[in-house]
């Protein structure tokens, strides 16, 4: 699931996410993200109060710090091209969030408040929202690593909430790395899961940014046809 390598900034800029995080202890110790800690702990006692209703992927997405609250994170971001559209997102399940993971060899993710310090990094927390806009997983993102993985399950990619919206009889925009995805304000697709991503954009027109792109991505969503053999009962029915 990893994406095209993007340009040198982008890694540079992660070891500054690396750098700034590294000082942190079990819980975040910049001075944006104490004062969000303090007044949080009456926020997330209403937040369990209220999380009736709430899908698991919700509540984990809750537990993840704003990008908004650590300037630092915020300023690196930007740096790196992306805009404060894509950051802040919309609804209240839309902003990007910080948070320390563990990446899996499986292209899966798990926080470090569940699977322990020692082998966690910074990343970018990404909700991932269906065709319909429901959250439904979270993507890790490492600006350092370029590493890209999942919480749960199989996706077919970020973005395809957009599947539905209107273009105005333009293509949908599918980006080979997810930098440059949400350098664009997360407009288009960023696909995770080749064979899923094939099934869902059937009929969909979709445009890329350089030739070379679309005839690899032409030949991914490309899916085989199904094995098609005589079969000896249906013959003898027809021969009856």
């Amino acid at each position: 699931m990893n994406g095209p390598p993007e340009k040198d900034g982008a890694a540079l800029a992660g070891t500054a996410l690396e750098n700034q995080a590294a000082s942190q202890s079990d819980k975040h110790t910049s001075s944006e993200v104490d004062n969000f800690i303090q007044l949080g702990d009456a926020a997330y006692a209403a937040l369990a109060a209220a999380s009736i209703g709430l899908t698991e992927v919700e509540q984990e997405y809750c537990q993840s710090l704003p990008v908004v609250c650590d300037g630092r994170v915020y300023n690196t971001l930007v740096d790196l091209g992306i805009p404060s559209s894509a950051i802040n997102g919309e609804g209240r399940f839309g902003a990007l969030n910080f948070d320390r993971v563990v990446f899996l060899e499986d292209g899966r993710f798990e926080f470090s408040r569940y699977s322990g310090w020692a082998d966690s990094v910074p990343a970018v927390v990404i909700p991932l929202f269906d065709e319909l806009n429901n959250l439904v997983n979270l993507v890790a993102w490492s600006a350092k690593t370029r590493r890209v993985a999942l919480w749960r399950g199989w996706e077919a990619g970020l973005g395809f909430e957009n599947l539905y919206r209107a273009r105005l009889g333009e293509p949908l925009v599918v980006h080979d790395n997810i930098l440059g995805w949400l350098r664009a304000e997360r407009r288009g697709l960023f696909i995770l899961n080749d064979p899923l991503a094939a099934e869902r954009l059937r009929g969909v027109t979709l445009g890329v940014s350089h030739a070379q792109f679309g005839r690899d991505l032409r030949e991914k969503l490309t899916l085989p046809p199904p094995a098609i053999v005589v079969s000896q009962f249906t013959e003898s029915m027809v021969t009856a």
